[in-house]
């Protein structure tokens, strides 16, 4: 049993450093997880090596497993975890799974967190998992975002409306307003944030894209939190049916912006609407 033992975890450690988990060609770790369960141990192990690489990967790994005890180890991890890239692919595959415990320890370092981009990757991810107990501090963070963050701002209306609070709904129902207010007053004050670069898209936004995005997750957060308001559901349909003025240019397939009826929806709402619609 010690030989195979010592034979498994040398395995998991080659398989772990052999190819990059994010890789296209999907070659991370396939022999290793052909064993299943008997190597999750071994996994949870690496979680806590002192290579940078080795205990990345590890998480990674980990997080393609769905158990309870995957979820309870990758939120231990996320709450504790000073390596930002641990964190943010917990805080990934958090995001997959449900949690039996309360996700309060990702709130308290959420309110702690100074860094942008932790803030975002933690708010998302209790947005996935629709912890209720994130509701205060996520208002907190939203109301920093309406600083002209429209990073942030997006995160938080994601999350608000995944989550779609039991509790201070009219609260949450009135932050969503300001926000719609603040793109009202000012629909090109909301520009991409991070360092700029002489790299440019292909299909570049105009200038109001952030607004129009976060217009339309605060009408998305709305409607979830009054499905029964008349107005707003028809504010919710006129965006599907409201189209772009001209298409995009650019070799895009027919249809995809012109004569679409989610044209005019932004790729950051549409998911949400769509899963917002059979409700309304």
């Amino acid at each position: 049993p010690d030989e195979r033992a010592t034979m498994l975890s040398r395995f998991v450690y080659e398989e772990l450093l052999a190819a990059h988990p994010y890789d296209p060609d999907a070659a991370f770790g396939q022999r290793m997880f052909l064993l299943g369960r008997e190597v999750w141990p071994i996994l949870l192990g690496y979680t806590a090596s002192p290579n940078a690489l080795l205990r990345r990967n590890a998480v990674t790994a980990l997080g393609r497993y769905s158990n309870l005890g995957t979820s309870d180890a990758l939120l231990r991890i996320a709450t504790e975890t000073p390596d930002p890239v641990v964190l943010v692919r917990a805080l990934a595959a958090l995001g997959r799974t449900s949690l039996a415990r309360s996700a309060e320890p990702l709130v308290r370092r959420l309110k702690d967190a100074g860094d942008p981009v932790e803030q975002v990757a933690l708010a998302g991810a209790l947005g996935r998992l629709g912890a209720q107990d994130a509701v205060p501090a996520l208002l907190s963070l939203g109301r920093r975002g309406l600083e002209h963050d429209s990073d942030l701002l997006i995160t938080v209306l994601d999350a608000l409306a995944r989550i779609t609070p039991t509790g201070l709904r009219a609260e949450t129902d009135e932050f969503a307003e300001d926000v719609v207010r603040a793109v009202r007053r000012g629909p090109r004050a909301f520009q991409p944030g991070g360092p700029t670069s002489n790299t440019k898209p292909d299909i570049p936004d105009t200038p109001e894209t952030r607004g129009e995005v976060l217009h339309q997750l605060a009408t998305i957060l709305r409607v979830r939190l009054n499905p029964g308001d008349d107005d707003l559901r028809r504010r919710l349909l006129e965006l599907v049916q409201t189209l772009p003025l001209e298409p995009r240019p650019g070799r895009l397939p027919p249809g995809f912006y012109s004569g679409s009826t989610l044209g005019g929806v932004h790729p950051p709402a549409r998911i949400l609407l769509l899963e917002t619609l059979p409700d309304i």
